[in-house]
């Protein structure tokens, strides 16, 4: 009885910390992305704003230099 109640208790430990590995994961990948909008964002103010780029052309631009 108590080695269905450990292997009970390793299997719930096991499953909630690859859980909660793949939300980890999520989250760094959310991350990334936000700061990659922040980047292109900053690529966009600078094109139109120093450069005084049209805005078709300023976002084909920064389109082209954002990764994804």
């Amino acid at each position: 009885m108590n080695t269905v109640k450990l292997m009970g208790i390793i299997f719930i430990i096991a499953g909630l910390g690859s859980y909660g590995l793949m939300e980890a994961n999520g989250l760094k990948l959310r991350v990334r992305q936000i700061k990659e909008l922040k980047m292109a964002l900053g690529f966009l103010e600078k094109e139109i704003t120093y450069l005084q780029t049209p805005l078709s052309l300023a976002l084909s631009r920064t389109a082209n230099c954002t990764p994804g």
